[in-house]
């Protein structure tokens, strides 16, 4: 292979990788959460991954975005919630 070719490829491998992330975002409306729902649990995402630690930064973010949204509350027990968070990163 040439390497101007290869050059052509990384370049190409790049741009795929960098465009076609994860895309993770919690919709602004909607109803794919039931209305009774109030107090959420998330637990930390399982890593599947070679980056370390990247489950507690998604969990982290995941339980930030609940916070932020009126009308949930992150709770920190299990047994207090009315739904569960769980995934994988």
């Amino acid at each position: 292979m040439r390497r101007g070719t290869k050059y052509t490829v990384a370049c190409l491998f790049l741009c795929v990788w960098l465009v076609g992330g994860c895309g993770y975002h919690l919709p602004g409306r909607g109803d794919a959460i039931p209305a009774d729902v109030k107090k959420i649990f998330v637990e930390v995402m399982v890593n599947r991954t070679a980056e370390p630690f990247i489950e507690n930064k998604l969990t982290s973010e995941v339980r930030a975005q609940f916070a932020r949204r009126p009308g949930f509350e992150v709770v920190s027990k299990r047994s207090k919630s009315d739904a569960i968070i769980s995934g994988t990163g």
